[in-house]
């Protein structure tokens, strides 16, 4: 198998720690990691998710190998931490704890329901218009003009389901597993999704700049 092959049980298993751990910092990066590579192999126009959502991760990584990685073990602790130390800027951006794991909470958003969809989709039929129903509704609303335009003209590049069903399956793996273990993927990362839309909503860190 490809080191870059998406394989949605690993990733599944590391989010379903990451739940279990009270979302895990590591864990949650971890089954980001594979995630991208499902992006990835979208084609090169989400390249910039998957560069946006590297940076990122680099960050969180960087907070997890620093001086204050006691602190950065899970979702809730890193937030109490950033916000009793003033490390939350809520009028600009900065590259708080906060503010970098809220835009891969919505990044994860997007590819949730591009998995939900895909499952449903017809095996021929062209994703652009699906890919970009779901875009819309997930990243899209924080995207500016620029970029949705580029996005909903570079739609028409991507494979058929058919095709991106084969660039998933590796050695080994039936179809009928492949999708199998998709479902379980959306079923874990809708858990995640809703966890941690709880404890941003909670902590008023939903509409960080």
């Amino acid at each position: 198998m490809s080191e870059d092959a998406f394989n949605p049980d690993l990733c599944s298993q590391f989010f379903k720690v990451c739940l279990e751990q009270d979302i895990s910092l590591k864990e949650y990066c971890q089954g980001y990691e594979l995630l991208c590579r499902l992006i990835n192999q979208l084609g090169s126009i989400f390249k910039f998710v998957t560069s946006d959502i590297t940076d990122k991760m680099d960050i969180l990584k960087n907070y997890l190998a620093g001086p204050d990685a006691t602190h950065y073990c899970n979702l809730q602790s890193f937030i109490h931490y950033e916000v009793e130390n003033d490390k939350v800027d809520f009028k600009k951006r900065n590259d708080s704890g906060c503010r970098t794991f809220l835009r891969l909470h919505r990044a994860l958003l997007f590819v949730s329901e591009f998995l939900k969809e895909l499952q449903n989709h017809d095996d021929a039929g062209n994703l652009s218009g699906m890919t970009w129903k779901v875009y819309e509704k997930t990243l899209g609303k924080y995207h500016n003009w620029g970029i949705r335009k580029l996005v909903g003209v570079a739609l028409y590049t991507l494979p058929t389901k058919r095709q991106l069903i084969l660039k998933m399956l590796r050695p080994g793996l039936t179809e009928e597993e492949l999708i199998g273990f998709n479902t379980q993927l959306i079923e874990v990362l809708e858990t995640i999704y809703s966890k941690c839309q709880e404890i941003l909503e909670e902590h008023k860190l939903l509409e960080l700049p």
